[in-house]
C-alpha cells in the first residue's frame, strides 16, 4: 500500500484532573494504491483517493500518581467510513 495524505483538524480539551476532549478534521488522501497477490495472482488495484471527515471524542484521567486512563472514540465518513475505539492505560511502576 501507498499513501500519501493531508489531514487539518481541531481538537479542544479541558484540562484538569478529568480531561474530556472533542475534535474534527478532514483527511483529504491525494494518491493512494493497494495492490496485491492471492495464490500466485494479482489482486485488482484499488485507488484511495477522496475526502474523509473525522470526528473523535474521548477522556483522559489521572487515576493517581502513576496511573492514567485514557478513553477515546473516531467516527470516519467519506472515502473511509467506520468507528474505532481505544482504552489506554498507562502505570509507571518505577518512580525515577
Amino acid at each position: 500500500m501507498k499513501s500519501n495524505r493531508i489531514r487539518v483538524g481541531v481538537k479542544g480539551e479541558y484540562e484538569g484532573k478529568v480531561n474530556p476532549y472533542m475534535g474534527v478534521g478532514l483527511e483529504e488522501e491525494l494518491s493512494g494504491k493497494i495492490k496485491g497477490k492471492a495464490e500466485g495472482k494479482a489482486i485488482e488495484e484499488v485507488k484511495l483517493e477522496g475526502a474523509t471527515m473525522i470526528g473523535e471524542v474521548g477522556v483522559k484521567m489521572d487515576i493517581s500518581e502513576r496511573l492514567k486512563l485514557e478513553v477515546k472514540g473516531e467516527c470516519f465518513a467519506g472515502k473511509r467510513e467506520g468507528l474505532l475505539g481505544m482504552v489506554k492505560v498507562k502505570c509507571n511502576i518505577i518512580k525515577l
